[in-house]
């Protein structure tokens, strides 16, 4: 039987095995990558079983050794495909064509990856240190290409694995990324090289071994730092409002209904005005009509004079009536979602509003990142059909903004601070998140409204996503979403208040009354951003120059010796 080459050579490959048949290096292949995807998709919500991460590309790339390199790229990409097709199934609720597609694009890094992997192995470089320098650059690459996707990044599934996830403040998610891909790529040397006592196999284990004890050593250190600025930290007091209220009633096209969504939220705040909160919040979008023709009164008188605009006047100032009476009977400072609109443009934006005890609309910030195919079409002038792929229900295309906004908040205790806003998936860009940090934020708010996924795990995905925002910039996270998963997270990424009713977060009605330190502290991660993938990207494309150098110079004394 024929031997591959190459892989010979690489460090801890036993050159003497012969490869299997065809038809078995395919099963073979086939069976270890899925393998490997059993192991992700469970690693995930639900399941959510956050140990398999640290195994789960072993399979993966033990098959890259020992399979040939069209086997390699075949498994990667099928396995891959139907991993996305699994892990977004959420997706499918707002648009199917959407789903397969976006499935297609993150398969695409699979044998893009397996392939880097198998060059650099053949270069002699052992996965312990190839694979956790692919693994970053995979993922940061897919966070930031084609306006990015930084959802389901192998570093999310610890978002619950609170001592590990500190090393995110100095590396960011990446850093977590790294580790996990380090200790997959030695089990797989290890593996390969049948765990022989090796000087080589000791150094790599001693490596990682440290690396993740420094981690974890770290991660325990900040964890009590935390603990100890918070319990001297003064406290921010909100209520957040989730009321649940179904996509279907949302966009429902009667007036009735579009006034019973707003008493719901203007009810559930006032249940809980005992609590005394300093800022009420409400979801993304709550309010049936925009706020900022509610406050033109030039407009409104326009609108209440014509009888075809008579629905969109008596939702306006219903709409007006009701934050005014959450501000007056709270005595808080509120803050809503809502579109805006500018009439004679015909512009809209997705926006949050910040108005004060009196109902005074203090501030405005328009969300700046929007969502492809949700929010905007890229491309649509050019190719009008991919406007098919978007949800009738979001209507034409929103305006981004164009400006970061903080918000002062006075405090009852007489003090004040400052807070940022990420509207709906903006907590998912990290650039975006920790630049409202470097402006000045003493803690930050996510309004979202994941009502389009239903009780899927989409809603435990954004979560995880924003805990990582927290650790990344040491900053209290406060999130109001309209069917969950409305929490508080620390500096530190603990969930420290979630709303939960009868052992249920998603799909769930109530206020959620909290305190939110203002333990926020500078970070490595808030004034560098992601240097430290930057720097794996680098390495990464230095290694096959080490090696070819490494290579000539091996030549060189060979020839000398003869």
């Amino acid at each position: 039987m024929a031997r591959r080459p190459g892989p010979a050579s690489a460090p801890g490959a036993a050159g003497t095995e012969e490869t299997p048949t065809a038809r078995t290096a395919w099963l073979e292949a086939l069976a270890l990558t899925s393998l490997s995807g059993i192991l992700l998709w469970i690693s995930f919500p639900p399941a959510e079983f956050y140990p398999a991460a640290w195994v789960a590309l072993v399979p993966w790339l033990v098959s890259i050794a020992r399979a040939p390199v069209r086997v390699t790229l075949a498994t990667s990409a099928a396995v891959g495909y139907v991993l996305y097709v699994a892990l977004l199934y959420w997706l499918d609720q707002v648009t199917t064509a959407g789903w397969l597609a976006l499935a297609f694009y993150c398969m695409l890094y699979w044998p893009v990856a397996a392939l880097v992997l198998e060059r650099l192995r053949r270069m002699g470089w052992p996965f312990t240190i190839g694979a956790p320098l692919a693994l970053v650059a995979w993922e940061y690459g897919r966070s930031n290409l084609l306006t990015g996707f930084p959802f389901l990044l192998v570093a999310h599934t610890q978002y619950r694995a609170v001592g590990i996830i500190q090393v995110a403040d100095l590396a960011g998610v990446y850093g977590v990324t790294f580790l996990i891909g380090m200790t997959n790529g030695l089990i797989s040397d290890l593996v390969l090289d049948r765990f022989r006592r090796s000087r080589r196999n000791l150094w790599r284990l001693f490596a990682t071994c440290a690396l993740l004890l420094l981690a974890l050593l770290y991660g325990r250190l900040s964890l009590v730092s935390e603990a100890r600025t918070a319990d001297h930290a003064e406290r921010v007091r909100l209520l957040l409002v989730q009321a649940n209220i179904p996509i279907s009633l949302k966009h429902a096209p009667s007036e009735s209904q579009q006034l019973e969504n707003l008493r719901k939220h203007v009810a559930l705040s006032l249940q809980a005005k005992g609590f005394g909160p300093d800022l009420v919040i409400w979801p993304e979008t709550m309010l049936p009509r925009w706020l900022n023709v509610a406050y033109d009164e030039r407009w409104m008188k326009f609108l209440s004079e014509h009888d075809e605009y008579g629905e969109h006047h008596r939702l306006l100032v219903a709409t007006r009536q009701s934050v005014e009476e959450t501000c007056r009977e709270t005595g808080a400072w509120v803050l809503v979602g809502s579109e805006s609109y500018d009439i004679p443009t015909q512009r809209r934006w997705n926006s949050a509003y910040l108005l004060s005890p009196e109902g005074e609309v203090i501030g405005r910030y328009d969300k700046i990142h929007l969502v492809a195919f949700g929010e905007y079409t890229p491309l649509g002038e050019v190719f009008p059909f991919l406007r098919k792929l978007r949800p009738p229900e979001m209507g034409p295309d929103l305006t981004p903004g164009v400006l970061r906004r903080l918000f002062v908040l006075p405090l009852r205790s007489g003090v004040s601070s400052r807070f940022g806003v990420t509207i709906c998936y903006e907590d998912s860009v990290a650039t975006l998140f920790r630049r409202f940090v470097r402006d000045g934020a003493g803690f930050m708010v996510n309004i979202t409204n994941d009502g389009w996924f239903g009780n899927t795990t989409e809603l435990d995905l954004h979560l995880a996503v924003a805990v990582f925002r927290a650790v990344e910039n040491r900053i209290a996270l406060a999130r109001a979403a309209n069917t969950g998963i409305s929490a508080i997270i620390s500096p530190g990424g603990r969930i420290i208040h979630e709303l939960v009713r009868n052992g249920q977060h998603r799909e769930v009605e109530g206020t959620l009354c909290a305190e939110i330190p203002l333990a926020h502290w500078p970070s490595v991660y808030t004034r560098y951003g992601d240097a430290f993938a930057w720097l794996c990207l680098v390495a990464l494309g230095a290694l096959p120059v080490v090696a070819y150098l490494r290579r000539g110079r091996s030549e060189k004394s060979s020839r000398a010796a003869k």
